[in-house]
């Protein structure tokens, strides 16, 4: 009887063995792993403040190699909703709980109203309802922002200047009596996937509240208006596959999100087929509407890339109690940045996951709960302690055209040699960064810093682009 039960044992601890060996390769479940902080590509990343339960006014930017956070300037006053960086990073773009919009340097200067017009009023609600940056807009920046339960216009803006300076609005998406309506009307205020002519979102039917993913491609590259027509559609639309943490990659060929009831395979899937939702993600290809269609659960099979499980200490709970969510692509590589909060969430905060490795780093302290946060690799805004580029005076003139100088009390005029997006960083003569801005200069130009505010002495300036640090002595007074 003792030999049986051994043999069944055996039998059934080889079965197991059979069925985690089965999962197919871009699934990564054993090899997840967490990383060390300051092993993390040096950049900054911003979020909006939280508490467990309630918000904390401010938009919050810290390094990503140490937790050195910084209320920025000019938001202490503001209850956030979401906040978002553009393209470069040289604005902050947030949205507060009366849904104004904003935009401001991450040094705290410059805040301009983000104007909204053409929304509807519906049910007493206030439009806006949701904002975001648009990734790789045609014809230059814009701002998203849904008019509408079932619409989504676009702001054009000119960010090249010392404040936004804003051009015409236009229809980007109008689902008007389809009785579909976005879902990011529950998502805390954060269009976070709208890149080049793609659209990736939670998709709401109103007939049963079915709640499923919406895949949307605009025409003419972005610069059309998408309707229901544009729309890549699951074969089984009556089922609630929820799903939420939607972001599209930096060139907004690749999805990535939570998949809830998407995908059926228990020992494969982070979904809630496993009771594992929340604990991991799916990164699959953008389905254009001449994609061949599929079910919700064929999705996740015949479309994968990658599907990715949070760290094994992470997985227990409910997905409301241990939720990995509020995903933000980074500006490179295979980068992603999330939060991790929830009534059970043992190390909650916001996270940073290499999805290509599947290693998981938390970059906020263990009392840090937060939303909606965004990332960029690149150099630090005034205030966050990121070691500086490395210094190479004899770059100097590939970016200077001349010696800065004064032209008159309190303005420092930078030439610039050529075109391309540049940070200038001004530190006094005790080695405080007094002065940081970034700007694009569409050729050779001269840049004017306003100093007026600073003391006299021996001024050091920084000047960066995406290559190297030059490095200029200017006396301010």
């Amino acid at each position: 009887m003792l030999r049986r039960t051994a043999c069944i044992m055996i039998i059934i601890a080889g079965a197991a063995g059979m069925s985690r060996a089965e999962c197919p390769s871009y699934v990564k479940k054993d090899q997840s792993s967490v990383g060390e902080q300051s092993s993390v590509p040096e950049g900054w990343f911003a979020y909006v403040g939280r508490t467990a339960d309630n918000r904390i006014p401010g938009v919050v930017i810290s390094p990503t190699t140490t937790y050195s956070p910084v209320t920025v300037p000019n938001t202490e006053a503001d209850t956030c909703l979401m906040v978002q960086m553009t393209d470069d990073a040289s604005w902050l773009l947030y949205m507060t709980t009366s849904q104004e919009v904003f935009l401001i340097r991450p040094d705290g200067s410059s805040k301009t109203a983000v104007p909204t017009p053409n929304c509807e009023v519906s049910q007493n609600n206030q439009f806006p309802r949701t904002a975001g940056v648009y990734r790789n807009a045609p014809g230059g920046d814009a701002i998203v922002y849904t008019s509408a339960y079932d619409k989504m216009r676009a702001m054009d803006v000119d960010l090249s200047g010392e404040t936004p300076s804003f051009g015409s609005d236009r229809s980007l998406i109008d689902l008007g009596g389809s009785g579909i309506r976005f879902g990011e009307m529950a998502m805390e205020g954060r269009i976070r996937s709208i890149n080049g002519n793609h659209y990736l979102g939670q998709r709401v039917d109103e007939s049963g509240w079915l709640l499923s993913t919406l895949f949307i491609t605009i025409p003419d590259g972005g610069a059309g208006t998408a309707g229901t027509g544009d729309i890549w559609w699951y074969t089984n639309l009556t089922w609630k596959t929820f799903g939420c943490g939607y972001t599209l990659s930096p060139d907004g060929s690749i999805a990535l999100f939570n998949t809830g009831d998407q995908g059926n395979d228990a020992e494969c899937h982070p979904s809630h087929a496993s009771g594992m939702d929340h604990k991991g993600f799916l990164v699959a290809e953008f389905p254009e509407p001449g994609t061949a269609q599929c079910g919700a659960h064929e999705f996740v099979t015949e479309h994968a890339i990658s599907i990715n499980w949070a760290p094994e200490q992470y997985r227990f709970g409910a997905y409301y109690e241990v939720d990995f969510t509020d995903w933000s692509y980074a500006n490179t590589g295979n980068y992603i940045i999330g939060v991790l909060r929830g009534s059970l969430a043992p190390d909650p905060g916001v996270w940073l996951v290499n999805w290509g490795t599947n290693e998981w780093t938390h970059l906020t302290d263990g009392s840090t709960y937060a939303g909606s946060p965004d990332v960029f690799f690149g150099e630090s805004p005034v205030g966050l302690t990121n070691r500086m580029p490395t210094v190479r005076p004899q770059h100097a003139q590939s970016r200077l055209a001349g010696t800065p100088h004064i032209r008159e009390a309190g303005r420092l005029v930078v030439p610039i040699a050529s075109a391309g997006i540049y940070t200038a960083a001004l530190t006094d003569p005790g080695g405080r960064t007094v002065h940081v801005s970034t700007f694009r200069c569409a050729g050779p130009t001269e840049k004017v810093l306003f100093l007026s505010d600073y003391a006299a002495g021996v001024y050091l300036l920084r000047l960066s682009d995406n290559s190297a640090t030059s490095v200029e002595r200017v006396f301010v007074r």
